[in-house]
C-alpha cells in the first residue's frame, strides 16, 4: 500500500549501542541516513513504500539492532481506494491529490475524475476527465468513446457500460427516475474514492463565488484549476463543447438534476437533464468534531421582532454571542419557555467559529400569558438564560384584518427630511425595520393591488383561479389572473386603496399607500439609484421579492423589491421596483403580490397650472381600427405648477369612440412639468379620436389618429392566437435600435420573467410562420427539401446537422426582404452583433437583467429539435438571430445565472424578437 507521508521513529533503549545506522534503504531504492549516537530517540521522514528491511552496514544480521530497538512506528495517509469494480478510462484511475480552497474551507481532488493530471491550462486535454450521467457508477459509460445505446434502463446499476441516450422527457437514462443516487459519501452510485463524494448543488455555489471572474478564466484560475471539458448530449451521445465550456454534475436533483456550468462569458447553477454526460469533482467529506466554546453570553443577545400574548410567533429571534469556539460542531436544539408557557427556541445544527461568534435562536410558538419568557440555553459546555419579554398590547388596524405572523406590524414612524414625508418605517406585515436587504424579517406580506388584508397577503396562503367580483372577495386565497387584464377583480375597480379612507385600505388608521407621486420623491432622494439606495434611504426599503399573478410562485426574495403605489394606468397600477442595479416606476398588472409600505396621511392642498399645451403632446405608440391598444400614450406639458395634487381622472374619446384617456392622481411640479394619459380601449373607426382634458383650472384638446389598418405581416401568415402579434415600437436608449415591444406572438410586452402571455411562439430557424411555430403544433420526422415545407408541422432533426431542411440554405432570414422572414414589415431577425450590442447595454447578465431591460424579455422557453418538446419555460429563454455558424445558427440563451450567445441546431425550437429595419 502507499502513503502520502511516512515518518519512522526509531526508539532506543538506554543502553544502545554507539555505532552508527548508515541508512535506512527503501525497496523503491529511495535511502536516508541519520547517526545514532548516545541518544533515546532517532526520527526519519520519507515518503513511498513502508520499510521491508533496515541495513545497518555491519556484518552481523538485522537482529543485532532490533534487539535494541524498543519499537518502530510507522504513520501516514494509506492510499485512496476507488470503489469495487470501477471501470477507469486511464490505466488506475485517477491520482487522488487534495486541494484546499481557503476562501471555502472545503478540499476538492485537484483534478477531474478520469484525468491524467491537474490542468495547467484551460484547454489542457489531458485534465478534462470523464463524461458521466447523473446518478450513475463508474461503469464505463463515462468513457468519452463509450458506446451509446436508447434502451433505458430499470436499475440502479444498467448491466453494461453503454452511454444511455433518452429521447423523450423526463431525458433520464433510468426509468422510473431515482433521486436518491450520489447521495453523500455512502451513496448508491458514487463513484468518488473513499472519502471523498459528489458536491451539492450549494458547495459548488459557495466554490464559484470565491472565483476572480463569473467565467472560464475565473474557473481555471481558481484552486479547484477546472477546465472546460465540454459534455455528451443526453438525446444523442455526442460531444459538444469541449475546450469552449465546462459542466459539472452536483449531487443535488428534483426532476432534473443541478449542475455548474461555465463558458467564456459566464458561470451559473442550474438544472439540466439527468442523460447528459458531464465532469465530476470530488469533494472530500470531512468529519467534523465536537464543538466547545469558553463564554456565552446571554445578557449581550440581540432581539428581533415582538412577542405578544395569545398572538402565534413570526420573524423573532434572539442571536447570543460566545467566545473560545474551536471550531467544533453543534447539534440542533430546542428549548422550552418557563415563565411564559407556550415557547419554543430553536437552533439549527452547525459548526462554531474559531475564536468569537454567535447563535441564533428563532422563536416559534404562542405564548400564553405576558410578562418574562426564559429559555435555559445549554450548549458547547455552556449555560446561560435567555430572557424575552411578551407584551400584551395591539395596535390599531382595520377591523377585520388578518395578521399573517400573528402579531400586528409594529407602526413606527420615520420622517425623510427631504420630502417631508412620514412612513411607517417597516413593511406591512414585516416584525422589524431592515438592516440588510436580505433581512427575511423585515420582507413582510405580498398584496394584490386594491385588496384588503383578508389574509391573502400572507406569503404561504393557498391561490385560486376563481376571480372576484366584488371588493371583497369571500375567500382569502390569492387569486391568480393570467389572461390580460390580469386583475384579480372582475370587472376592475380604480377606486380602491385611494386615501387614507379609501376602499380597501390595509394600512394602520391615519396611514395610506402612498401614490407614484410620492414614491418619485422618495427615490429621487436616495443616494443611488438602485437596490443599495433604497437599503440606505430613510425607509430602508428591502428587496421582499414578488408573487407571480400567473403562478402564485415567490420570486426574487432578497433581490428585488416591488412596492405599490395608489395610482392606477390603465387597466394596470403603478409600483416601484428596484434591483441591483436600478430603480424604476412601472405600470404592474394588479393581480401580481408586491410589498406595501403605508405613508402617514397628511392632507395635502388641490394643485393648480398657469398654462396647460396639449398642441405639442408627444404620442407613443400606435391606434389600430378594431384592434385592443396597448402601449398607447400622450404626454402634455404644463407649466407654472404649484406644487400641489390633482385628482385622477378618466376621459373618453370623441370623434372615434371606443377609446379612454386615463391619468393617475399625483402632484403637479413646482414650475414645468408633464401629464401622462395613457390610452385603452378598442378603436371602432379610423379617424381622429379627440380628448378634452380639464386640470388644475386649465383646458385643452388633444387628439390621436386611428390607422384604418393593421401593420401587415407577410402573405400566408399563419397566427397562433385569435390576432396578430401587436405591433408596438421600444427604443432602447443605449443603442439607439428600434424593436418590437413583445415576442412574435406573444399577446402583451411582459409584466414579468414569467409571463405566460408575453412568451409567445418558438420557430424553427429560416422557417416562415406557416403553423410550426405554434406551442401545440403536431411534429413530423420527414425533412423539408424546399425553404416552404407542404404543412405546418415541427420538424424534429436528431441526427446531424439537427436541421429541418435537407439540404441545408444559409441565406433564410437574411434582412427585412430576407427569405422566410416572418417578421412585419418593416421589420427583421436581428443579427448576433444586433443581440451583442442589446446585452451589453443590460445591468448584468440574469434573466432579471433581461426582463428589466426596456426590451422586456421573458423567459419563454425552447422545443427540442430531437423530440418537439417543450423544455426550460419559465426558466430560461432562447432568441434567435439571423447569423449562422457552420452547420449551425447563432442564438441568445438566457437563464437565472447568466446570458451568452452561442450556436445551436436550426431545427430547435426558439423566441423571435424583431428589431426593425
Amino acid at each position: 500500500m502507499k502513503y502520502a507521508f511516512v515518518i519512522i521513529a526509531l526508539v532506543l533503549s538506554p543502553a544502545s549501542f554507539g555505532q552508527y545506522i548508515h541508512h535506512i534503504q527503501l525497496t523503491n531504492g529511495t535511502t536516508v541516513t541519520h547517526p545514532v549516537t548516545e541518544i533515546d530517540s532517532i526520527s526519519f521522514s520519507v515518503t513511498g513504500v513502508p520499510v521491508m528491511y533496515l541495513n545497518t552496514g555491519r556484518s552481523n544480521s538485522i537482529t543485532h539492532i532490533l534487539s535494541s530497538i524498543e519499537k518502530v512506528t510507522l504513520s501516514g495517509i494509506p492510499e485512496i481506494e476507488y470503489p469495487s469494480g470501477s471501470v477507469h478510462c486511464i490505466e488506475g484511475g485517477s491520482e487522488v491529490v487534495e486541494v484546499l480552497n481557503t476562501v471555502t474551507g472545503h478540499i476538492w481532488m485537484d483534478r477531474n475524475l478520469g484525468a491524467s493530471q491537474v490542468a495547467v491550462a484551460p484547454d489542457d486535454a489531458a485534465a478534462y476527465g470523464d463524461l458521466y450521467q447523473w446518478g450513475r457508477f463508474s461503469d464505463g459509460h463515462q468513457c468519452r468513446n463509450s458506446n451509446t445505446t436508447t434502451i433505458l434502463s430499470t436499475m440502479d446499476a444498467p448491466p453494461h457500460g453503454d452511454f444511455i441516450v433518452a429521447l423523450s422527457a423526463p431525458s433520464d437514462w433510468r426509468i422510473p427516475q431515482n433521486n436518491n443516487l450520489w447521495q453523500g459519501v455512502g451513496g448508491v452510485n458514487n463513484p468518488c474514492p473513499s472519502g471523498f463524494r459528489i458536491p451539492t448543488d450549494a458547495e459548488w455555489n459557495w466554490e464559484r463565488l470565491s472565483w476572480i471572474s463569473n467565467d472560464i478564466e475565473g474557473a481555471f484560475s481558481s484552486p479547484l484549476k477546472l477546465t472546460p471539458a465540454g459534455r455528451r448530449y443526453g438525446h444523442s451521445g455526442e460531444l459538444n463543447n469541449v475546450g469552449s465550456g465546462g459542466r459539472y454534475w452536483s449531487s443535488t436533483a428534483i426532476i432534473s438534476a443541478r449542475r455548474l456550468r461555465f463558458d467564456a462569458n459566464c458561470a451559473s447553477i442550474n438544472y439540466n437533464v439527468r442523460s447528459g454526460g458531464y465532469s465530476i469533482r470530488c469533494i472530500k467529506d470531512v468529519e467534523e468534531s465536537q464543538g466547545s466554546i469558553q463564554f456565552l453570553d446571554c445578557d449581550l443577545a440581540s432581539n428581533v421582532g415582538s412577542l405578544q400574548i395569545d398572538m402565534a410567533v413570526s420573524g423573532t429571534f434572539s442571536t447570543i454571542p460566545y467566545t473560545g469556539g474551536n471550531g467544533g460542531s453543534y447539534s440542533a436544539q430546542s428549548v422550552a419557555s418557563t415563565g411564559v408557557q407556550g415557547l419554543m427556541a430553536t437552533l439549527p445544527s452547525g459548526v462554531f467559529a474559531n475564536g468569537n461568534g454567535s447563535l441564533i435562536y428563532i422563536i416559534g410558538g404562542t405564548p400564553l400569558s405576558s410578562g418574562e419568557a426564559s429559555f435555559e440555553v445549554n450548549i458547547g459546555g455552556q449555560v446561560c438564560a435567555l430572557n424575552r419579554s411578551v407584551s400584551s398590547a395591539t395596535t390599531n388596524y382595520p377591523a377585520g384584518t388578518v395578521i399573517c405572523s400573528g402579531i400586528p406590524t409594529a407602526i413606527v414612524e420615520v420622517f425623510n427630511p427631504i420630502t417631508g414625508n412620514t412612513w411607517m418605517d417597516r413593511n406591512l406585515g414585516a416584525s422589524q425595520a431592515a438592516d440588510a436587504s436580505e433581512t427575511e424579517a423585515a420582507f413582510g406580506d405580498l398584496y394584490q393591488w386594491g385588496r384588503f388584508s383578508d389574509g391573502h397577503q400572507c406569503r404561504n396562503s393557498p391561490d385560486t383561479a376563481a376571480l372576484s367580483t366584488t371588493n371583497y372577495p369571500t375567500f382569502s386565497n390569492f387569486i391568480l389572473a393570467p389572461i390580460s387584464p390580469s386583475d384579480w377583480r372582475n370587472s376592475q375597480n380604480d377606486s380602491l386603496w385611494q386615501g387614507a379612507v379609501g376602499i380597501n385600505n390595509p394600512c394602520p388608521f391615519g396611514y395610506r399607500i402612498p401614490t407614484s407621486a410620492e414614491w418619485n420623491a422618495e427615490g429621487l432622494s436616495w443616494s443611488s439609484n438602485n437596490k443599495e439606495g433604497a437599503l440606505q434611504s430613510a425607509l430602508k426599503l428591502p428587496g421582499a421579492g414578488r408573487r407571480s399573478a400567473l403562478s402564485g410562485g415567490i420570486k426574487n426574495t432578497g433581490a428585488l423589491g416591488a412596492y405599490w403605489s395608489s395610482s392606477v394606468s390603465g387597466s394596470s397600477a403603478r409600483a416601484v421596483g428596484f434591483a441591483n442595479n436600478n430603480a424604476y416606476m412601472s405600470s404592474q398588472s394588479r393581480a401580481n403580490g408586491f410589498s406595501v409600505r403605508c405613508i402617514k396621511n397628511i392632507a395635502a392642498e388641490e394643485g393648480s397650472i398657469q398654462w396647460l399645451n396639449c398642441d405639442s403632446a408627444l404620442n407613443n405608440g400606435t391606434l389600430l381600427t378594431g384592434i385592443l391598444a396597448s402601449g398607447v400614450s400622450s404626454v402634455i406639458a404644463y407649466s407654472g405648477g404649484d406644487g400641489g395634487t390633482y385628482f385622477g381622472q378618466s376621459i373618453t374619446s370623441e370623434g372615434v369612440p371606443g377609446l379612454t384617456a386615463t391619468l393617475a392622481s399625483g402632484e403637479f411640479a413646482y414650475g414645468n412639468g408633464v401629464l401622462v394619459f395613457t390610452i385603452t380601449g378598442t378603436p371602432v373607426l379610423s379617424g381622429s379620436a379627440s380628448f378634452t382634458v380639464n386640470i388644475g383650472g386649465q383646458v385643452c384638446q388633444f387628439d390621436r389618429m386611428v390607422d384604418a389598418e393593421a401593420p401587415a405581416y407577410p402573405n400566408g401568415t399563419m397566427h397562433c392566437t385569435a390576432t396578430p402579434t401587436q405591433i408596438v415600437e421600444v427604443a432602447n436608449p443605449a443603442t439607439g435600435k428600434s424593436w418590437m415591444d413583445r415576442n412574435l406572438g406573444a399577446t402583451q410586452m411582459a409584466a414579468s420573467s414569467t409571463d405566460e402571455p408575453a412568451y409567445g411562439d418558438l420557430y424553427q430557424w429560416g422557417r416562415f410562420g406557416d403553423g410550426h411555430q405554434c406551442r401545440t403544433s403536431p411534429v413530423t420526422t420527414n425533412l423539408s427539401i424546399t425553404d416552404t415545407p407542404t404543412s405546418g408541422e415541427f420538424i424534429i432533426a436528431p441526427s446531424s446537422p439537427g436541421d429541418w431542411r435537407n439540404s441545408q440554405n444559409n441565406n433564410l432570414w437574411q434582412g427585412g426582404n430576407g427569405i422566410n422572414n416572418p417578421c412585419p414589415s418593416g421589420f427583421r431577425i436581428p443579427t448576433e452583433a444586433e443581440w451583442n450590442e442589446e446585452i451589453s447595454s443590460w445591468s448584468n447578465s440574469s434573466i432579471e437583467a433581461a426582463f428589466l431591460s426596456p426590451l422586456r424579455f421573458a423567459a419563454a422557453g425552447r422545443r427540442y429539435s430531437h423530440s418537439g418538446e417543450l423544455g426550460s419555460v419559465g426558466l430560461a429563454g432562447r432568441y434567435w438571430s439571423s447569423t449562422i455558424s457552420g452547420s449551425l445558427a447563432r442564438r441568445v440563451r438566457i437563464d437565472s445565472g447568466c446570458t451568452d450567445m452561442g450556436s445551436h441546431n436550426r431545427a430547435s425550437g426558439f423566441t423571435v424578437r424583431c428589431i426593425k429595419e
